[in-house]
């Protein structure tokens, strides 16, 4: 009898161990999220920023119309 109640303690013991690591990866998983949530806004910001600054500066929207169009000389196309 002994032997069996033991072994039944360890099970019940195992089980609730795997409920604590499933509660610990849930936590994992969800701060993982939120990271990856944050660093993807903060590429987007960046990537606006950067293209908030060069459609400041005119002459690159000129030369990409003029590429586009192809007014601009192929050996000219390795200055840009």
């Amino acid at each position: 009898m002994n032997s069996r109640k033991l072994n039944e303690w360890q099970s019940l013991a195992a089980n609730g161990g795997v409920l604590v690591g499933i509660g610990f990866l849930a936590m994992e998983i969800q701060l993982n999220t939120e990271s990856n949530q944050f660093q993807a806004g903060s590429v987007i910001a960046q990537t606006h920023r950067w293209l908030s600054e060069k459609a400041i500066d005119g002459g690159v929207a000129e030369l990409y119309m003029m590429n586009s169009r192809g007014e601009i000389e192929p050996e000219t196309k390795e200055l840009i």
